[in-house]
Parts: structure tokens; sequence; C-alpha cells
């Protein structure tokens, strides 16, 4: 009864701290209205998902017509239309862009070889010399992080150390026949822009896009704390049992795939952009430019990716273009639809494996499509249980092992095969846990290490960790009482009431 009663104070108490005590999130700083039922989902949610923070932008046939900032920043100060967000992959877009502004400038060229434009180019396979402009644009240069586990490497120095450190680099597919999500392809990228301009990626970005549509806001910011670009954004946040704890980025290289910093206030032009081709009379790109970005290359089987943009369709049938971007304390979310020319951005400064985010973007899509926004699964109802078997294992574990010399008194005449039986199960977390890349990449095709992971599921990795650790205790404990195994009367009877002579 008093471990049962303990056992129940342990699991109410996190449930009770979950509701009361979670930070109340209104929409706070803004522009535009009419948008009140969106900005009420948008706070409700984030308030019931502990989420301490975003900024949401809409655009609506080429115009932007709502902007608002919710909750806080890692600094504590109010989050609004100017508050600096990593986007992290929705800088794909960006250095789609650019390379594209060079294709129509006849400076670059889609099907020619990456050789033709960076002749130190190359992979181990000798089909790299094939990969061309369009393949890397489309994600289908055969390189993955199967091949080339980026994640977990040193970070190059710069873009042209990215393309340097590519040369180990093992080809998964043949150029132009598989689609392969491999981030690398979009520094290849930013380096060809760099070497086709004379500029700096960041120097590039700013002159021919940030510039021309105002975006003051938006910089390039090539590490997650490096001393290139910009100076970079407060600190995001990790999610840890539902509180958000203010940290900063993860050290590594962002290069064309990842660097941009942004603003609300300025993703609104970069969404009309994206859905237009200009803002405020200043063109970026043609509408043939555009529709290539939004159409997946032609023969390849299974990919809806364009160049930087993913062509879905919603749940009223309408085509819809999609992107998120993720980091390890910041997550982003673009969708456009193109037949209205209209797009919602949300950009939040939390990162989180388990996180309602994809399904806060869906809600807001569906209020403004004129649909219900369905409910989803809280956000509570994951962590919640993860907290409650932590303690639950870590509680039975715990007893278990301050119970041990009491439990080997009644149990030292059993023989060794039943001490042993029950170690693959007190191994069984700490081989789980040792092989969460390994499965990540089974099933993703992504490539992480253990530190990133952690910082995207803490929580799973603190159910794991604690049935690891006391598993391991316990299996020890086990093993060197079975090696020990003090004989008594009931050894002796199963040793036919004999006492062997020692030899």
């Amino acid at each position: 009864m008093r471990w049962g009663g303990l056992l129940l104070l342990l699991m109410v108490v996190p449930a009770a701290l979950w509701w009361p005590f979670a930070p109340r999130i209104g929409p706070g700083a803004g522009s535009g209205g009419g948008f009140a039922a969106v900005d009420e989902f948008v706070a409700e949610r984030l308030t019931a998902a502990r989420l301490p923070g975003a900024a949401l932008a809409v655009v609506r046939d080429g115009r932007v017509v709502h902007v608002r900032g919710f909750g806080h920043t890692g600094g504590g100060g109010p989050v609004t239309p100017a508050s600096g967000f990593r986007i992290a992959s929705l800088t794909k877009a960006f250095t789609a862009t650019a390379v594209l502004r060079l294709v129509e400038a006849g400076r670059v060229r889609l099907d020619a070889p990456v050789t033709d434009y960076l002749p130190g180019f190359r992979v181990a396979d000798p089909r790299g010399g094939r990969i061309t402009v369009r393949h890397l644009l489309n994600q289908t240069s055969g390189l993955a992080d199967t091949g080339f586990p980026e994640q977990t490497m040193p970070p190059p120095a710069d873009l042209s150390g990215r393309v340097v450190s590519l040369r180990a680099a093992r080809m998964v597919s043949a150029p132009g026949t598989r689609f392969h999500y491999f981030n690398p392809n979009y520094d290849v990228l930013a380096r060809v822009v760099e070497v086709v301009t004379g500029r700096p990626y960041e120097t590039a970005l700013r002159t021919t896009i940030f510039e021309p549509l105002g975006m003051r806001g938006t910089s390039v910011v090539l590490y997650g704390r490096g001393p290139r670009g910009a100076p970079p954004p407060e600190n995001g946040h990790v999610l840890v049992y539902g509180v958000a704890v203010a940290r900063p980025e993860l050290d590594g290289f962002l290069g064309g795939e990842g660097s941009v910093v942004s603003t609300a206030d300025d993703m609104a032009r970069w969404l009309v952009v994206q859905s237009t081709g200009e803002y405020a009379g200043r063109r970026l790109l043609t509408p043939a430019s555009l529709e290539l970005m939004r159409t997946p290359p032609p023969g390849v089987a299974g990919t809806a990716y364009g160049m930087g943009w993913t062509a879905e369709r919603a749940p009223d049938g309408s085509a819809r273009l999609t992107h998120n971007g993720v980091l390890s304390t910041y997550y982003a979310e673009a969708s456009l639809d193109r037949a209205s020319r209209g797009g919602v951005v949300l950009l939040f400064n939390s990162g989180n494996a388990l996180a309602p985010y994809h399904a806060i973007m869906q809600g807001v899509t569906a209020i403004l499509d004129g649909r219900r926004a369905e409910p989803g699964l809280p956000f509570a109802a994951i962590e919640l249980p993860l907290t409650w078997l932590t303690i639950l294992v870590l509680m039975v574990r715990g007893r278990r092992l301050v119970r041990f010399r009491a439990w080997a008194a009644r149990r030292r005449g059993d023989p060794v095969w039943r001490h042993l039986l029950v170690l693959p199960w007190l191994f069984a977390p700490a081989v789980l846990l040792a092989a969460l890349p390994a499965l990540t990449a089974a099933f993703s095709g992504r490539v992480f290490g253990q530190h990133q992971l952690l910082r995207a599921m803490p929580s799973v990795y603190g159910l794991l960790g604690a049935a690891a650790l006391t598993g391991l205790v316990l299996a020890g404990c086990r093993v060197a009482f079975a090696v020990r195994r003090p004989r008594g009367p009931r050894a002796d009877a199963l040793d036919g009431g004999v006492r062997q002579p020692v030899r």
C-alpha cells in the first residue's frame, strides 16, 4: 500500500503540474485583422503543448494580410513579427532561387555537370561526375546520409570545405534515378553560387534577394554558434518533459541548406514572392522558373520534391507546396496554395521531434480554408506517459536494488541458468538506446548522432536512459551473485543431496 500510494502520488504530480501551471499564451504584437479564429487556435495550441513562442504570417492573392507573434523569446521578451527565428531547411528555397536567377541570367545551366562550375567536386564513385545542378536541386544526386552521415562528422570550415569533404561520400544510387533528402546537396549549390558570382553565399543572398525585397531582418548564419555571418538570434528552446529550456543551437555547419535567420514580417514577403514571383514590383523569378521549383522531376518514382518545395495535395484536394525546417532549438513550416496564391508560415522557437508543430500548421490551414481544425493528439498524451513510465522504472528498479540482498538470500540455491535467463530483458533498454541512430536511419533514411537525437527526444531518452542504467546495474548484481552463488541446503538438494568436493 505504501509503494502504491507513493506511485500514485508521483504519477499525479506531473499531471497536476502540466495543466494548471502551463504558461498561458495569447496573441501578441502583429498586424492584419479578421483572423481572430486563427490567432486563438494558435495561442490555445501553444498553451496546451507548453510551447514557449511562435510567429505567424499569412498571405492571400499575393498580399500580406496577417502577421502575429505569440509567447516569448529565449531571452524572455515578447515574440513580435520582427523577432528573429532560425528557419532551418526553409533556407533551401532561398538557395534554389539564387541558383535559378543565375540560370535565367545564362550563367548556370541546369543540366551541366557540377564539375563545370566546381572542378574540384568529386565523390567516392566515378558516377559522381554525372551529377548535374538539376540533380542537386531535385535531391536526386544519388548521395544520401547513409553513404555520407554528415550530421555525425566534424563540420567543415566553409562551403568549399564541404565540397572537399564529399570526396569521401559513397553514392547509394545513380544520379537522377532516386530521391534522397541530403542536406549537402544544397551546400554544393551554395558553393556554385559563390564561385559563379564571385561573392560569399551570404553576400549573394543579401544583395540579390534580401535587399530587393526589403527583408531587413533576414541574414545568413552559417554555423549554430559560429563566427561568420550576422550574429545568431536569441537562444531557442529544448522541451524536456513539457518544460521549455532556453538553449543555444547545436554547433554545426548550416550552409546552403539551413543557415537563414528571418522574421515573420520578412517571411511574409518571401511567401508572396514564392507564390507570384515578385513583391512590391520587384520580380525575382519568371513564371517558368517558379513552375520549375514547384515541379518534381519526371521519371523519378516516389518523389514529390521540386526545388526547395514539396508538392502535396491538401485534404480538400487543392495543390499545395510545403516544406519544414528542423533544428534542435527551432522549427519552421511553410505552406503555399497554388490556386489562391495564398500561404502560411509558422516559426517556432523550440525543437522537439514529438511536439505538434505540424498539427498546428494543419489546423491553421484548415481554418483559413473554411474547414474545422482537427484536435489531434495532445502533447501531454505523449509526454505524461513517458514521464510516468520513467518514474515507474526508477521506482520499481530502485526498490529491487535496495532489496537485492534480501532477494539474494532467498535465491541462493537457484541454478545459474535461472539468474541468467532475465539478463536479455535487463540489457534490452541499453541495446535499444545504443541502436537508436541506426533505427532512425533504417526508418527515415536520415543519420543523426546520439546528441542530436537526445535534443530531439529528451523524454524518450530519459525513459530509455533510466531503464538502461538500472537494468545494467541489476544485471551486474545478478551476474556477480550467480558467479559467487553461495551454496545452501537448496543447492545441496539440486546436487542430489551430495556435497561435491572442491578440486
